[in-house]
């Protein structure tokens, strides 16, 4: 799924809600782990949100990724994570 900047002459805000599931990758990835993103872009700011639960081992990181098939992934924003007790879920925030 793609999500593409708004230019000066499109609208100053444009919005985005994503659904996280591992069947979504590719390749997929089975689990039963799910979650919810919004990313909204106003003007020069990215403002990212969401939540997820479910995963089968403790979470170590989250970004959002510029990737392209057979080339490097490259990092483009680090999601600060406020993770619940079991440490298999939580709620994603970035703001750059």
């Amino acid at each position: 799924m793609g999500f593409s900047l708004p230019n000066s002459a499109q609208a100053q805000s444009k919005s985005m809600d994503l659904m996280l599931a591992g069947y979504k990758l590719e390749p997929a990835v089975p689990t039963s782990a799910s979650g919810q993103l919004s990313i909204t872009v106003r003007k020069d700011t990215l403002i990212v949100s969401g939540s997820f639960s479910g995963l089968m081992a403790p979470y170590l990181s989250g970004g959002i990724y510029y990737v392209q098939k057979r080339r490097a992934v490259n990092q483009l924003l680090r999601l600060d994570t406020v993770l619940n007790e079991e440490h298999a879920g939580g709620k994603l925030l970035a703001k750059g």
